[in-house]
């Protein structure tokens, strides 16, 4: 979908030319499936040029104003061609206006202006679709990296516990060791003692028996 943005001179271009388009359908004969091929091929043509300038005026503008613009210009041109015709029907086709005529002209103006609505609805399904297509892609890159971050953040975790462990081993290690270093601490020093002991033991004994 379009993104709403402020229209540019160039954004004009197409509304301006389609009513011009619509209008110069009423230079056509009313009865102009009995005139033959080529005024159908011009018919024809004329709907290809409104459905080209439908579709630049739904690349110019969003969605909802597209459809408005395209609306409005059909049914001004239907209401202008209607007084048209039935002023000028004479002088250039050289009939005299009747009702028929002048519903066929709005018929004819009506279906060119289907043409445009068509041309603005195909580039919006296009514009959608493509639209989609990028936003299924960002889903598909986000859940990507959503994967890749668990992925991550598992292997960050087991590493962790990994890590953990061993540094649990380490410590037990050494707490062992330093149990180990306590326990030797406290014979060493309590054979010092007993030793110390035993040593002020003779020396008073000899003391005691030189007096």
């Amino acid at each position: 979908m379009t993104d709403a943005r402020t229209p540019t001179a160039a954004d004009y271009i197409a509304p301006t030319l389609l009513p011009f388009l619509l209008f110069a359908s009423n230079f056509l004969h009313p009865e102009i499936q009995e005139l033959g091929a080529p005024f159908f091929a011009v018919w024809a043509g004329l709907g290809a040029l409104c459905f080209v300038a439908g579709w630049f005026v739904a690349v110019s503008f969003d969605w909802p104003r597209s459809i408005s613009v395209v609306s409005t210009i059909v049914a001004v041109v239907a209401v202008l061609s209607a007084l048209f015709v039935w002023l000028f029907s004479e002088k250039f086709f050289g009939v005299f206006p009747t009702i028929s005529i002048v519903v066929v002209e709005t018929l004819r103006v009506t279906a060119l202006g289907g043409f445009a609505l068509f041309g603005a609805a195909l580039f919006e399904a296009f514009d959608s679709r493509k639209t989609l297509a990028a936003v299924e892609e960002t889903v598909r890159v986000y859940e990507r990296n959503v994967t890749d971050a668990r992925r991550e953040a598992e292997l960050t975790i087991r590493e962790a516990k990994s890590r953990a462990k061993e540094i649990e081993a380490e410590l037990k290690q050494t707490t062992a060791e330093l149990e180990r270093r306590k326990s030797r601490l406290e014979q060493d020093l309590r054979e010092l003692v007993l030793s110390e002991i035993d040593f002020i033991k003779r020396h008073e004994k000899e003391t005691h028996t030189n007096l």
